[in-house]
């Protein structure tokens, strides 16, 4: 039997699903239950804190995943965003609007994956907010993390010659939605992989901390936009340009012939569908073969480098033919396209 929020009220809500909030008591003096969180920060370290907010509508379709996934996937953006720094998170906060379909039984398993989440990263869910809405669902977490100071890693640093990588393949979740608004009907072994790409994104934090801890990256950013536009953001931060290689960008097997059977184009998704939500980052290039051993060497898989910093301010696409063009345009817009 399904319980409308109303019965229980905001603060019975919050009784109700105030267990297992701290993974990592360190420091913690006090959480949920108070005005404000209390927390002391690390010693030697720089505090960091990035937030996101997801609207039914536009960013998730409720029908379309699971609650649980979605509590998952709301922590791992923002997870994503400490990675792309090269930070180690801290603590989250969960603000949500919800309306009135929403029983207490969804928002428990709402909860459920953002403590799941938040567990596997060792980190605190220390508050939040919760209101009622007369629209869509709509969540917000913000989260905090910490680097030595030395060790943040900004888009603003890229230079003429370092090389392009990406830290996992590109266009699977962009390939997950697209199955998804297709109604799921693809009897293929790959279509769990690229429906799971898209519905519960893996954040690379420990690739992140890796890469920043041994100074590799110049600048770094994770994928969440599509690489056509989230490239451009860190050229346009470090005002340079780049050239991509086509034929260097990596494309699963599951992408490949996802695009063959609906006849899509895998470079198009792979350059403008955006929440791969691995890592870009560029390198001096004269470090290129010590961070590619090092990374593969530190969690069996390859780092791909797809192209190289220009000093002219152009964004390049060198096609397998050797023909040398204007990078695409694309990527997510929250106010110009459609849902995800």
């Amino acid at each position: 039997m399904r319980t409308p929020l109303s019965e229980v009220g905001e603060f019975g809500f919050i009784d109700r699903i105030n267990r297992l909030m701290i993974s990592r008591p360190e420091g913690i003096i006090q959480g949920i239950g108070d005005d404000a969180s209390v927390f002391e920060p690390p010693s030697g370290s720089v505090l960091l804190i990035t937030t996101d907010l997801l609207v039914e509508g536009v960013h998730f379709l409720v029908e379309s995943t699971s609650l649980r996934l979605l509590g998952r996937k709301s922590l791992a953006v923002n997870l994503s965003d400490m990675a792309a720094m090269g930070a180690e998170p801290l603590d989250a906060y969960v603000s949500l609007a919800v309306p009135e379909k929403l029983s207490l039984e969804d928002l428990e398993e709402l909860y459920e994956g953002l403590r799941e989440m938040a567990w596997e990263h060792r980190v605190n869910i220390l508050g939040g907010d919760t209101t009622r809405s007369g629209g869509p669902l709509v969540i917000n977490v913000a989260l905090t993390g910490c680097s030595p100071k030395e060790q943040v890693v900004f888009r603003s640093g890229a230079g003429p010659g370092d090389f392009i990588y990406v830290t996992g393949t590109l266009g699977d979740a962009g390939a997950g939605l697209d199955l998804l608004l297709r109604g799921g009907g693809w009897p293929n072994e790959k279509s769990r992989f690229l429906l799971e790409a898209h519905l519960n994104p893996k954040p690379q934090v420990l690739e992140g901390r890796f890469l920043a801890g041994r100074g590799f990256p110049t600048s770094m950013m994770d994928l969440s936009d599509g690489l056509a536009s989230d490239l451009r953001r860190i050229c346009e931060r470090s005002g340079v340009g780049a050239l991509v290689m086509e034929e260097a960008i990596p494309l699963s097997d599951a992408l490949r012939q996802y695009a063959l059977e609906f006849g899509l184009n895998p470079l198009s998704l792979a350059l403008g569908g955006g929440e791969d939500y691995c890592l870009l980052l560029t390198v001096p290039a004269q470090r290129g073969p010590e961070v590619e051993r090092a990374f593969e060497g530190e969690f069996g898989k390859p780092i791909w480098r797809i192209g190289k910093i220009t000093a002219e301010p152009q964004m390049l696409f060198l096609s397998r033919e050797g023909r040398s063009l204007p990078l695409p345009k694309g990527g997510w817009d929250a106010f110009s396209c459609p849902q995800r």
